[in-house]
């Protein structure tokens, strides 16, 4: 029974078919026959078995390959998004659109830079100088990244090189001379072509017009008059000189299209370096560090745009446009035509535009990577995105400071008005309140400088009467971008010192004033200056002198020189506000003189009773 499975089991299937095979056949050795079969029977089924190991094994491997093809795809397409902006960064776009203000955005936007460039950092500078030598102060920087603040100083010649290899963006290429003049060479020899090409279609043309014409008139002629004919040899004419322009036409089109090649061949040659690259930091012996070096690429981009935020911003006035002519009147019963819209209002002056330089670097510092064409491509993008952005922004500051000073200057009288009367009203009170002190005083007569701190008090309270008068002007000065004058903005400092305002906090990098800083300082102060949050300088004053509650922050001493300094700008359209913001300062300061000189006389004369009873 056994025996009988195990044959039925491993030869059964196959016998059974030799045996039928032969008896399709019936050959004449039965037994050869059957053995010959169930060895081909055999060879088959290895080389089935064969074929599919080796099927499965090549299934296998093409599922390998796909899947890592799959996973390089993916790779590549991680990396190909990893700069697409995120919905964020997209809103951030629309923002960057509209906004007159792209510094306060700065923190944003180095985030996306970092982020898009795959860098470690990223950050921004604006261009100056400092006697002649010229500075890239950084002043704004991605998350984590500690450069705003930090300050590159440029050369001055050979023996003292620029710091870093940034300031190269600013430095005009070796080859741009050369490559400029064969670019004007090819513009000068594709110009007298494409000239001598416009007289052949000028001719064709009235050719074409002549014929034209012939043609018309033939076409007009009717019954006994008609002219078939001479109608078919005008078309014949026409036909030939319009091939004629045609060919003229192409060939002048042709001589165009070879100088508008030239002429942006001309435009696309580089004055400055489009980047600054370094492949990797660590080996390049310019760069400077402002932390622990590490392998990895820096790189940046220039951002250039016109500006006319500058203290000469405001220039000559807008040329007047020629009257319109008036509307024809309607005729009788029709409907009258809509009046136009007012026109949007628009600064009365020009603006007077200068050209500002800021650059956008990003880092890969810790990465130990090149940093890929495509992204230094990116970085440059960003450049002239930022630098498109500050354009639109300072445009938008400038048209509404010009239209804020054109307002001032219209409220300037009115302001001088009601300065004279709190002026005066102020007097009225002094003068009051010196004749009850004096009742007061009774037959003894005043105590030693109480009249003279009296008046003193006297003096501040009416330079802040007249300062309240001022408020509004001082505001709108605050709100104001357009930079003024050096002497303005000294005069100004030299006020706010009494607040608190040092003038290290409203200096640029480069040491000179910075206006936005100043404005900002301006802002702050003013509502201790007046309104519900006034402060009670007369008393501060008085105990800052005496010794009893020093004021923190505050130099009286360099208020008043400063003030003696500060020049002034009479021409300014602020001017009386300063003054009187000056004069109230003065006051403070005379004030801290008395009572100092008061206290220093107070002591030594207890010093001397002291002395006289030992």
């Amino acid at each position: 029974m056994a025996e009988t499975a195990y044959l039925q089991e491993n030869v059964g299937e196959a016998l059974k078919m030799a045996l039928a095979a032969m008896v399709v056949d019936q050959p004449d050795d039965a037994v050869e026959f059957i053995g010959t079969y169930l060895v081909n029977h055999a060879t088959k089924h290895e080389r089935e078995e064969a074929r599919a190991k080796k099927y499965a094994s090549l299934a296998e491997s093409i599922a390998v390959s796909d899947a890592a093809a799959a996973e390089v795809a993916a790779a590549a397409e991680a990396r190909r998004t990893a700069s697409d902006p995120t919905e964020a960064e997209a809103e951030l776009d629309k923002e960057l659109e509209e906004t007159d203000d792209v510094e306060s955005l700065y923190p944003q936007l180095m985030d996306a830079v970092r982020r898009q460039t795959g860098c470690t950092a990223a950050y921004v500078g604006v261009k100056g100088e400092k006697e002649g030598v010229p500075l890239i102060g950084f002043c704004g920087a991605s998350e984590g990244c500690d450069m705003a603040g930090n300050v590159l100083k440029g050369g001055i010649g050979e023996d003292e090189p620029a710091e870093g290899v940034t300031f190269d963006l600013f430095q005009q290429r070796e080859e741009y001379e050369e490559e400029l003049a064969a670019a004007t060479a090819a513009v000068e020899e594709a110009t007298g072509p494409a000239t001598e090409a416009e007289a052949p279609v000028a001719e064709a043309q009235a050719a074409v017009d002549g014929a034209q014409a012939a043609v018309d008139e033939k076409k007009a002629l009717e019954g006994d008059d008609a002219d078939p004919e001479g109608l078919a040899e005008a078309e014949k004419a026409l036909e030939g000189a319009q091939a004629t322009l045609a060919e003229a036409q192409k060939t002048l089109d042709e001589a165009q299209k070879t100088l508008t090649e030239a002429e942006a061949a001309k435009d696309a040659v580089l004055q400055y370096p489009s980047r600054a690259f370094v492949a990797n930091v660590v080996r390049e012996d310019r760069i400077k560090f402002f932390g622990i070096p590490r392998c990895g690429s820096y790189c940046a981009a220039a951002v250039k745009y016109d500006s006319a935020l500058h203290a000469e911003g405001i220039g000559e006035p807008v040329p007047e446009e020629p009257a319109e002519e008036a509307p024809e009147a309607p005729e009788e019963g029709a409907e009258p035509a809509e009046e136009p819209a007012p026109p949007a209002r628009a600064p009365k002056n020009q603006p007077v535009i200068v050209p500002v330089e800021r650059v956008l670097c990003v880092h890969a510092m810790g990465q130990a990577k090149d940093l890929a064409e495509d992204k230094q491509l990116l970085v440059e993008a960003w450049a002239k995105k930022l630098g498109e952005a500050h354009a639109r922004a300072d445009a938008k500051r400038w048209a509404a400071s010009a239209m804020l000073r054109e307002d001032a200057a219209e409220a300037a009288e009115a302001r001088r008005e009601a300065a004279s009367t709190a002026e005066a009203e102020a007097a009225t009170a002094a003068e009051a309140a010196a004749a009850e002190r004096t009742e007061g005083y009774g037959e003894d007569g005043a105590p030693d400088g109480a009249e003279d701190r009296a008046a003193a008090e006297a003096a501040v309270a009416s330079a802040e009467a007249v300062l309240a008068t001022y408020a509004d002007a001082l505001s709108e000065l605050a709100r104001d971008k357009i930079p003024p004058s050096e002497a303005a903005v000294a005069s100004l400092q030299a006020s706010l010192l009494v607040c608190g305002v040092s003038s290290e906090s409203c200096a640029s990098f480069t040491g000179a004033p910075d206006w936005a800083k100043a404005a900002a300082a301006l802002a702050e102060a003013l509502p201790t200056l007046s309104g519900e949050g006034k402060k009670d300088f007369v008393s501060l004053i008085a105990a800052d002198a005496d010794g009893s509650a020093p004021l923190e922050g505050v130099d009286v001493e360099a208020a008043k020189a400063a003030a003696e300094a500060a020049p002034g700008d009479d021409g300014f359209y602020a001017a009386d506000a300063l003054a009187k913001l000056g004069a109230w300062a003065a006051a403070l300061a005379a004030l801290w003189d008395l009572v100092k000189a008061q206290k220093q006389a107070a002591d030594e004369a207890e010093a001397a009773a002291e002395a006289e009873d030992d």
